[in-house]
């Protein structure tokens, strides 16, 4: 609050300093005397008044000579300050004092707050005060710039209306200045309409859009697929995308609403941890459909830790187990390949990609960046135990 009351005050300061010059401008004239100042041949200065010498005598007043003018050519009148409307002139010189009294305090102010500060923190604020500034300015500049025709437009009239002709060369000048600033307004109007019109598409855009969750959870023994809906609009689940380590599909369809800020829990194909021993492995993804859009969910992987009795024990994110590459060009086992990190099936497509390119350049001693080991398996178990975020179960 207190930096907007100075830059308020500064901006009440430079504002009437600009109209009491602008008044002593035009309150102010300079005219020739009739006095002028001649330099003599000899290096003297005399002073003359219509050609005659002025001379004082001793301890007398000056006074007009019967002398003649001494002639040389760095000669001229002197000026003559007039005021042509000491009103005018008495105005200016206190908006000028005003102006500067207003500007004072704030000039103090910030010569106390900086000296106290250490350098940092004082070219800190120094940048903090000019966006402050250049902030207040392009709010306010278009006011600023009006109050200050304004006024000129004020001074102008009380100059020449006596004169018509300067009267309307003025005045036409002011009505090209007032066009300008009203092409200027309406530019930022318009401008500022369509900020505004984009905002509001933004904002409609993200009110409508389908934002969700999902994953993954362990009820009574079997895999749930449980769906969040954190956005502010409701969709339908219209189908279940599964995908098997081996290419198999499943397609499951539902027809399950999901309400802003609600969850939904759906049933998983049983065939998935059903006759599988200890490990399964698979992503999901999910058909949507809102009012406003219509997509399918980005996959993601979980596997699943199956007991002996086809009971699920334990839900992981991401692939875990073996993922067997070849090498292309001899078509023999390469090595596993390092399931770590990976989202979803495309994503371990596209390294085993990579693998297999790595295998083929290295054949026949297979060697990949990518290729797993027993001392890694070992790492990743043992950092598995103590570490339950990667878990997911009810």
């Amino acid at each position: 609050m207190t930096n907007r009351v100075w830059a308020l005050a500064n901006l009440v300061g430079l504002f009437c300093g600009f109209v009491g010059g602008v008044l002593l401008l035009f309150s102010l004239t300079l005219e020739p005397s009739e006095f002028r100042l001649v330099a003599t041949s000899n290096g003297g200065m005399a002073l003359c008044r219509n050609d005659k010498r002025v001379a004082t005598g001793f301890g007398g007043p000056l006074a007009v000579t019967s002398d003649p003018c001494p002639e040389w050519e760095h000669t001229g009148p002197t000026v003559e300050v007039k005021a042509s409307s000491p009103a005018r002139a008495h105005w200016g010189l206190a908006l000028i004092i005003l102006g500067f009294v207003f500007q004072l305090p704030s000039a103090i102010a910030g010569v106390w707050s900086r000296t106290s500060l250490p350098p940092s923190e004082q070219s800190r604020k120094a940048r903090v005060d000019i966006r402050s500034t250049r902030a207040f300015l392009r709010k306010h500049a278009p006011t600023i710039i009006v109050l200050a025709l304004v006024a000129c437009a004020l001074v102008f009239f009380r100059h020449y209306w006596r004169d018509p002709a300067r009267a309307q060369t003025v005045g036409a000048l002011f009505g090209f200045f007032a066009a300008a600033i009203l092409v200027g307004v309406t530019w930022e109007y318009v401008r500022i309409n369509q900020k505004s019109l984009s905002l509001q598409q933004a904002q409609w855009e993200q009110q409508n859009r389908v934002v969700l969750r999902f994953g993954i959870k362990r009820y009574q023994g079997k895999a749930q697929l449980w769906v969040a809906n954190i956005g502010k609009t409701d969709f339908l689940i219209s189908e279940l995308l599964v995908r098997m380590k081996h290419g198999r599909s499943i397609i499951k369809n539902e027809r399950r609403i999901v309400r802003s800020g609600s969850r939904q829990s759906l049933a998983l194909p049983e065939n998935l941890w059903l006759g599988i021993s200890l490990l399964s492995t698979f992503d999901v993804q999910l058909r949507y459909e809102s009012q406003h859009e219509s997509g399918i969910s980005p996959a993601r992987a979980f596997t699943l830790i199956v007991g002996t009795n086809s009971t699920v024990l334990k839900i992981r994110r991401g692939i875990d187990g073996s993922w067997f590459v070849k090498c292309p060009k001899c078509e023999q086992l390469g090595g596993s390949m390092i399931t770590e990190n990976l989202e979803n099936f495309d994503a371990a497509e596209d390294r085993q990609r990579a693998m297999e390119s790595d295998l083929k350049a290295t054949c026949p001693k297979h060697e990949s960046r990518w290729t797993d080991s027993v001392e890694q398996i070992r790492e990743r178990t043992e950092q598995q135990k103590p570490d339950q975020n990667h878990v997911e179960e009810d």
